[in-house]
């Protein structure tokens, strides 16, 4: 939480719309946040001019079910793609106008 509030400083500072998430490094289960980032943190981000979201999932298998549960939890999800690749995810954010 204190890292996606970090984010969130970030984000209104320099003006970003778009977020390249590399989760490649998170393990382990971290459902306990999944429902304050989708139902707090998300929406605060787009507040606060968030329109591109490019997720890329953790290989271990406990983090991407709590990523998928922050969808799960977060109304809307058209900003958010979520990948196993970081190469995809920077071309489909430089794709994103």
């Amino acid at each position: 939480m204190h890292g996606g509030m970090l984010m969130l400083e970030a984000l209104r500072k320099f003006n970003v719309e778009k977020v390249l998430n590399d989760n490649t490094r998170v393990i382990g289960i971290w459902t306990p946040a999944a429902k304050w980032a989708g139902e707090v943190w998300f929406p605060k981000m787009v507040e606060s001019g968030l329109k591109y979201f490019a997720w890329i999932y953790s290989p271990s298998r406990l983090s991407q079910i709590s990523t998928d549960q922050t969808l799960t939890n977060t109304a809307n999800t058209d900003l958010i793609k979520t990948f196993y690749h970081i190469d995809e995810a920077v071309v489909w954010l430089r794709s994103c106008e």
